[in-house]
């Protein structure tokens, strides 16, 4: 499955799952586009839908990009394996507004998303990896080493038999420290297709083909929340 076709297959169930959701009416609050996100990350983690809308309206308000891009943030760190159905359909609506309007507006599908992004499992499996493998101190000395290894010699960790933390270090490398960087890690640029296209060699396509996309609409716009004045892409 290519770009087209990962966002096509998105669009589709997308709208299928839209069929006779009505979106909410529901009031803004007076908190700043920092305080709005986290707000609804939170509220999401426990099921507080009513707390989520009305977050999500006042980033829609305010700072419409952040919602988008809180909204994928969300959907990686908090959903993942749990429900990659719900990952995917977040993913598919993230790629742009041309999306969303055909499919009924900003609020429409951001209020759906809101719901079911509530009502599904959590797992934050991939948030717990992604932190072990930047900061546990076991795995300094390949926090180092990576950042020397060829694309070839960390794809081979990758599809390898270390560790869990160590093969999600050797993808990190892969993909380049310099799309997502960390204070603990060297920059460096990575290849990321190579890297995709090896991990379709042992994961389901489809699997793979979502996060490649989710890192394409997303990444760029690492991290999630930024200081009052930084500015990212419009979504």
């Amino acid at each position: 499955m290519d770009q087209a076709d990962v966002l096509h297959h998105g669009f589709s169930h997308l709208s299928d799952a839209m069929a006779e959701f009505q979106p909410p009416q529901c009031d803004p609050l007076t908190i700043s586009p920092w305080v709005a996100m986290s707000l609804m990350q939170k509220a999401l983690r426990r099921g507080r839908k009513d707390l989520a809308f009305r977050a999500g309206v006042t980033l829609l308000r305010e700072s419409p990009e952040r919602l988008w891009r809180r909204l994928g943030c969300i959907a990686f760190e908090d959903i993942g394996v749990a429900d990659l159905d719900t990952v995917a359909l977040v993913t598919a609506a993230i790629a742009g507004k041309r999306f969303r309007s055909e499919l009924g507006g900003e609020w429409t599908v951001g209020s759906f998303l809101i719901s079911r992004l509530s009502e599904t499992t959590k797992c934050r499996a991939a948030d717990d990896l992604l932190l072990t493998a930047e900061n546990h101190p076991g795995f300094e000395d390949e926090r180092l080493a990576f950042a020397f290894r060829s694309i070839d010699e960390l794809t081979q960790i990758t599809l390898g038999v270390e560790p869990l933390p160590i093969r999600a270090l050797a993808t990190w490398f892969a993909i380049g420290t310099d799309r997502r960087p960390s204070p603990r890690l060297s920059w460096r640029q990575g290849d990321p297709t190579s890297m995709f296209n090896a991990l379709r060699e042992v994961i389901d396509h489809a699997v793979v083909d979502i996060a490649r996309e989710g890192a394409r609409c997303w990444l760029p716009l690492w991290p999630c929340s930024g200081p009052p004045g930084s500015s990212s892409p419009q979504m």
